[in-house]
């Protein structure tokens, strides 16, 4: 192979905003500092392998939390886009660090990638003989397959690109949330002209009608209207202040943010679904 682009590698330090995934505890820097060595880089978020694809023209290089993307020939997929997708499915937040010498003659070839996080998760406790909850977390498994990565770029379009981007600026930017959750759902509708359009067509695709719905009428409620909401309230009418920085410690707040991001990820899945069933 006569080309070799720069590789370029891709770092892992925390979790987009979400409400049940997150790093495993010894690798939350939120939770440890970085200067506890005690407490930090003691698990291994994915073993060291690779996944290669399009006939070798595309390599993945996995390494605990840190991804490598190399291209051989000219082949026109920017990194920016197969990243996109490895946050949406991963729910880790990869940051560009620079270029790299990476050897991928280490890695096992592998069809599939296992990321290990913790799932947030609620516990009991009993006490003077009361039974009180409280918030955990407990190890779980991300699986990103081989074929679901070709499909994904065989697809891709700026329909999905913008979406799936437009996902995940809502959940790193709270203040924002639910406008970029609004984008989200709005950049798929247009790509069908219509709602009625969009509606019949990924109705075959787990497309859930209620969750859009809800979700819309949130971000555009002016009578009933949150801080995070798209639109000014009407005349007379006082603002439900959600306080973004402490989001899931209000219950409306969190509501909201997860029946949005429900949305999102749905619509995304089901135009996915669409748009490989139908390629030709």
């Amino acid at each position: 192979m006569e080309y070799q682009k720069i590789i370029v590698m891709w770092k892992a330090d925390r979790a987009i905003l979400n409400s049940v995934f997150d790093l495993p505890p010894d690798r939350n820097t939120i939770s440890f500092p970085l200067k506890d060595e005690d407490n930090v880089n003691n698990s291994k978020i994915t073993t060291r392998s690779k996944i290669t694809i399009f006939d070798g023209k595309i390599v993945l290089l996995f390494d605990d939390n840190k991804v490598a993307i190399k291209q051989y020939d000219k082949i026109k997929i920017n990194e920016d886009s197969i990243i996109y997708y490895l946050i949406y499915k991963t729910f880790l937040y990869y940051n560009c660090l620079m270029p790299e010498n990476e050897n991928e003659e280490s890695a096992s070839e592998v069809d599939k990638v296992i990321f290990q996080l913790h799932r947030y998760v609620t516990k009991y406790a009993v006490e003077d003989g009361h039974t009180i909850p409280y918030p955990d977390t407990e190890p779980c498994e991300i699986v990103l397959n081989k074929k679901e990565i070709v499909d994904y770029l065989t697809i891709l379009d700026p329909t999905i690109l913008y979406a799936i981007s437009y996902y995940i600026r809502g959940c790193n930017t709270q203040q924002y949330f639910l406008v970029e959750f609004y984008k989200c759902l709005e950049i798929i509708k247009n790509h069908f002209g219509n709602e009625k359009k969009m509606k019949e067509s990924l109705k075959n695709y787990g497309f859930l009608e209620d969750t859009y719905k809800e979700t819309k009428k949130i971000a555009n409620d002016t009578m009933k209207p949150l801080s995070v909401s798209r639109h000014a309230p009407a005349k007379d009418v006082s603002v439900h202040n959600i306080d973004t920085k402490w989001l899931f410690s209000d219950p409306i707040g969190r509501k909201v943010f997860d029946t949005g991001e429900k949305a999102c990820r749905n619509i995304i899945d089901a135009y996915l679904q669409f748009r490989i069933a139908n390629n030709s």
